[in-house]
């Protein structure tokens, strides 16, 4: 049954949806089709179609891409832009306050504790998000594996880049299955992924501004994109943040509701305070923003090219190889003992056997028995 329509509703449902959204992406991406689409008939089955394949294409966390769209779809820019701050408001306030608390009480036991029990719940959920978003994106294309596998290596055990395995995995796939006339618009795009190091002379802020904006180009899919891309910047690249300090970044983007990506928020208030917080999240959203209001105007014309469609696999490849990559640099840090490796294993095994319950429940429980291992001793 259709129910009336009014913007300040949409708002309120989002909100909503930011306040108590979790379960990844895909979970997002449900509840806006039940909600928006089946029982409120907000939006039509081709319109929400059509927003899911731009999100697919463009650069940004899937859900909140798609999120997007639904509120450009209502209200152009005005309700794309309402849209992306009451999806990403409740979480962004939550994690702030995560964030003082985290920085209030330093080298209190009981927090070390449960972040070293946390820790190693998290690189399990890595692993299956990883696994998850190949298998979506392989299907039953299975020669796609072969690049999954480059990419893991690449990103594990060399020091190349990530952008440029996201760049040469892309143009890889592209130059298989739709040569050649995609890299004739696509080369005046390289100069800017070549120079970005340059802003290393701005002040800290600007600095922040544009390393998450060029952070969130390269977010397909999941928000667990952004986790090998940042941690190669933010730990390997700059030293801003310690390696246990990004573990707990991670761990604290996923206890709260909405996108992974905000933990961006948390390492933005570490490296530079509410004003690091606030630019970091502005930063990464801006790109798929950008994309959803440029590009929705134009859709129809740009989802026929098989050239970017096959671009955007490979580069979806080589993140989730990369993410996958990514946790034998982390758990580097997060797994050092039995403890460790038994909660790693116990949440592998949780999360495939007991889809239903939400990960923050997982990570609740390695807290727990974080703290009971080493909080006391």
């Amino acid at each position: 049954m259709q129910s009336s329509f009014s913007f300040w509703k949409l708002i309120k449902y989002f909100l909503w949806l930011g306040s108590i959204g979790f379960g990844g992406p895909m979970a997002l991406v449900g509840y806006m089709k039940q909600d928006l689409m089946e029982k409120r008939n907000w939006i039509s089955q081709s319109d929400f179609l059509n927003g899911l394949a731009l999100a697919s294409l463009c650069p940004g966390p899937i859900a909140t891409q798609l999120a997007i769209y639904i509120g450009w779809f209502h209200a152009r820019i005005w309700g794309a832009t309402i849209v992306l701050l009451a999806l990403t408001l409740p979480a962004f306030l939550m994690i702030l306050i995560f964030a003082i608390i985290y920085t209030s009480y330093g080298d209190v036991v009981w927090k070390h504790a449960a972040f070293y029990g946390i820790s190693a719940a998290v690189v399990a959920i890595i692993i299956r998000h990883a696994f998850l978003l190949s298998k979506m994106v392989v299907g039953n294309q299975y020669w796609l594996w072969v690049f999954f596998a480059i990419s893991v290596v690449l990103s594990a055990f060399t020091s190349i880049a990530i952008y440029w395995i996201f760049l040469l995995n892309g143009i890889l796939v592209c130059l298989i299955k739709a040569p050649p006339r995609f890299f004739s618009s696509f080369h005046t795009f390289l100069p800017i992924w070549m120079g970005m190091d340059s802003f290393s002379h701005y002040p800290m802020l600007l600095k922040l501004l544009f390393y998450f904006a060029w952070a969130g180009t390269v977010v397909f899919g999941s928000g667990f994109a952004i986790i090998p891309f940042i941690h190669e910047g933010v730990v390997q690249n700059y030293h801003w943040l310690s390696e246990r300090q990004f573990l707990d970044a991670i761990s604290i983007g996923m206890i709260t509701p909405g996108p992974i990506i905000l933990a961006v928020t948390f390492i933005g208030y570490l490296i530079a305070g509410l004003k690091g917080a606030i630019i970091a999240t502005l930063g990464v959203f801006l790109p798929c923003y950008l994309c959803v209001i440029l590009f929705a105007p134009h859709f129809n014309r740009i989802a026929h090219y098989e050239a970017v469609k096959a671009f955007v696999q490979g580069v979806t490849i080589a993140v989730a190889g990369t993410i996958t990559g990514s946790t034998f640099l982390l758990s580097k840090n997060a797994i050092v003992d039995i403890p460790t490796v038994g909660i790693l294993s116990c949440t592998l095994l949780a999360l495939y056997f007991l889809k239903k319950i939400p990960e923050p429940a997982w990570l609740l429980m390695a807290a727990i028995i974080g703290i009971v291992v080493k909080g006391f001793h």
